[in-house]
């Protein structure tokens, strides 16, 4: 039996562009997640890794702490040794940067993928270092959440590896910055036409509106620099 799964923490596409915002035409909005919901699924099974998919349907708990946390628990409860966590809203992930994941957890009990802005797209952890309650209080959704991971983890282990640093979208700022990557945006602008819509339910007007952000004038949205 793999010892290793991968757990999708996130909300559905409908309910996640209902409250992120990443482009101000709605259906473009729609399309931008479900985009991003499916890539996640995508990377997932290449990997090939059991994966468990656990939205606002299954999750239990009072707040976001309680939720990741019983989610992380069910999958252990399933006799896997390590759990690597993502979300729906990287488009940069690869099912290779689930596999470094997967490695670095042979000699480390965590693992983390920061982002830009001091939180995570992705977090490897081991059984031996899981602890629910303790887990729940990390100060998630904020940009303390790596260096928080980080304290938790020292208090089990020295070990701790960090992978390299990508870009979450959470906020239209967020979406335009990324489109200011050269790599990131032709890798975005495919993931929408090919992995959403795959050119068939997508009108030409919504296609050529989504291909022009290309194009668009972006300093208005430059994202501020973080510091760790």
């Amino acid at each position: 039996m793999n010892k290793t799964a991968i757990l999708i923490f996130c909300r559905s596409a409908k309910k996640e562009s209902g409250c992120k915002k990443l482009h101000a035409n709605a259906k473009i909005n729609q399309g931008l997640h479900l985009a991003l919901y499916n890539k996640t699924i995508k990377v997932a099974q290449e990997s090939g890794f059991p994966y468990f998919l656990v939205d606002e349907n299954l999750q239990t708990g009072n707040n976001f702490g309680e939720k990741i946390s019983n989610a992380i628990a069910s999958v252990f409860q399933k006799k896997f040794e390590n759990i690597i966590v993502a979300g729906s809203d990287c488009p940069q992930l690869s099912a290779g940067i689930l596999l470094n994941a997967a490695d670095k957890l042979n000699d480390a009990p965590m693992v983390a993928g920061p982002d830009v802005k001091g939180g995570i797209y992705l977090l490897g952890i081991s059984r031996s270092v899981f602890d629910p309650k303790a887990f729940s209080e990390i100060p998630w959704q904020t940009n303390k959440v790596c260096k928080a991971l980080l304290q938790y983890c020292t208090s089990f282990s020295n070990n701790f590896f960090l992978i390299e640093k990508l870009n979450d979208l959470n906020t239209q700022a967020d979406f335009y910055f990324l489109k200011s990557i050269r790599k990131a945006t032709h890798q975005f602008i495919h993931l929408i036409v090919s992995i959403i819509t795959g050119g068939k339910n997508i009108t030409p007007s919504v296609l050529y509106s989504i291909n022009s952000l290309r194009f668009s004038n972006t300093k208005q949205f430059r994202a501020p620099p973080v510091f760790f």
